[in-house]
């Protein structure tokens, strides 16, 4: 499912630390930048946060802040070596664990996220976002009933947390327990409006349901007022792909980007959503073909690869 709904942001986590950050003993240049950084500016950002790492390159704070600008920028490397100096000169701190495993999974290491993730919670248990974020590698793992109860306890720890109920919605899904993924979709999206992929995944659910013209209509109402993204970006397209407004083969012409690593994952998408159509109509071997093209992309963090795994076990058993 969508390329952008990975569990963790770097965002997430920084924006609900910051005072602690500040605290570390931060130099003015330190405060100037993560201001920058916060107004979007990265530039700007970046460099005063070279110039705290110079003065004081003993302080963890400056480290940990240039590598929220180097991960914003697609700097994984950098931003990872930050992450682990921050570590090195303050190891007792949750969120630069769970900031650096977000960098790991974006770098494919889901193991070594998994450990961050789990370090984030041994420091600080209380945390949704670290829960959140492991339960879907415990997911990847097949530890589903580990995942679980990471998505149930951040949702204990924070009622109003959507990215939880919509992973256990996908883990619920995944199960085929249609009607219960449906209620935390549609409590994803009552909690944040601004995204597309519970939009889409209600349409799927409710058409596993037996709901599809119903549901059909719902989707197109909800793209026809879409608040938020552009009217060609990709999740548009996929919703319009499940709303019949757009064609199989048109879903895989816009699926191709001129930037490898996108294009890779929208194709993940493509071949789970064409997959998903295909096995709802009753061709369940162009679905197989489908799911198999999608699980060969690699994308094991992704909601779409889970799912399309799932699918596959299931079709393989009915056989």
């Amino acid at each position: 499912m969508p390329v952008h709904q990975k569990i963790l942001s770097f965002l997430a986590i920084s924006l609900l630390l910051t005072a602690t950050a500040l605290a570390d003993g931060s130099t003015d240049y330190d405060a100037n930048g993560l201001a920058k950084f916060k107004q979007g500016d990265l530039n700007g950002a970046l460099a005063d946060f070279n110039q705290a790492v110079g003065l004081n390159p003993g302080i963890s704070s400056p480290y940990f802040h240039r590598a929220l600008v180097e991960d914003a920028q697609g700097n994984l490397a950098g931003a990872l070596a930050d992450y682990n100096k921050a570590i090195e000169l303050k190891p007792g701190s949750a969120n630069t664990h769970a900031n650096r495993g977000n960098v790991k999974q974006e770098m494919g290491d889901l193991a070594g996220a998994l450990a961050d993730y789990s370090k984030a919670i041994e420091l600080k248990p209380d945390n949704p976002v670290a829960h959140t974020s492991r339960g879907l590698l415990k997911k990847v793992n097949g530890d589903l009933n580990g995942a679980l109860a990471d998505y149930n306890q951040a949702i204990q720890l924070d009622p109003n947390y959507a990215r939880a109920y919509l992973n256990r919605g996908c883990l619920r899904y995944d199960a085929q327990q249609f009607a219960a993924a449906l209620a935390d979709f549609r409590k994803t999206s009552a909690l944040d409006p601004s995204l597309d992929f519970p939009r889409s995944s209600v349409w799927l659910a409710r058409a596993h349901l037996g709901e599809k013209d119903s549901a059909t209509k719902e989707l197109q109402a909800y793209l026809q007022n879409r608040p938020a993204g552009q009217p060609d970006d990709w999740p548009s397209q996929i919703a319009r792909f499940l709303a019949g407004q757009l064609t199989e083969p048109a879903l895989f012409k816009a699926a191709a980007h001129p930037d490898t690593r996108t294009a890779t994952e929208q194709l993940c998408s493509a071949n789970f959503y064409a997959g998903e159509k295909r096995l709802i109509a009753g061709d369940k071997t162009t679905a197989s073909q489908y799911f198999e093209k999608c699980v060969a992309t690699g994308k094991k963090d992704f909601y779409d690869c889970q799912s399309a795994v799932a699918e596959l076990k299931l079709l393989k058993a009915s056989r």
